[in-house]
């Protein structure tokens, strides 16, 4: 009986690994296009980081270069923070999705 007690705790702390998303808040270090595949991603300026729950050491994020007017407004809230040096706040999506540059961002709030 005590094996299965284990496994339940295993699969619990999985599943909770993944649910698991990055949330930063900072200023915008710098803005990055890419040319030979249109992403778009940038680097937060965070206080006392804390460590990641997706895994890497910088907190670098990748805007979705889908062309929809999500990522076009997320792109906009990127500039406006980056040309007025106020705080962003970015969430990742709840599974980690990885990019090639950092983590995708699934949703950004603009702080004045």
């Amino acid at each position: 009986m005590d094996i299965s007690v284990d496994v339940l705790d295993t699969v619990g702390n999985v599943s909770a690994t993944v649910s698991a998303r990055d949330q930063e808040t900072g200023t915008v270090d710098h803005v990055t296009t890419v040319s030979n595949n249109g992403e778009t991603y940038f680097y937060l300026v965070v206080e006392n980081r804390p460590v990641s729950n997706c895994g890497g050491s910088t907190s670098q994020w990748t805007i979705k270069n889908d062309g929809s007017e999500v990522s076009k407004r997320q792109y906009a809230m990127v500039l406006a923070a980056a040309s007025s040096v106020k705080l962003l706040t970015v969430k990742g999506f709840e599974s980690c999705a990885p990019a090639t540059y950092g983590e995708y961002v699934d949703e950004i709030k603009y702080r004045q």
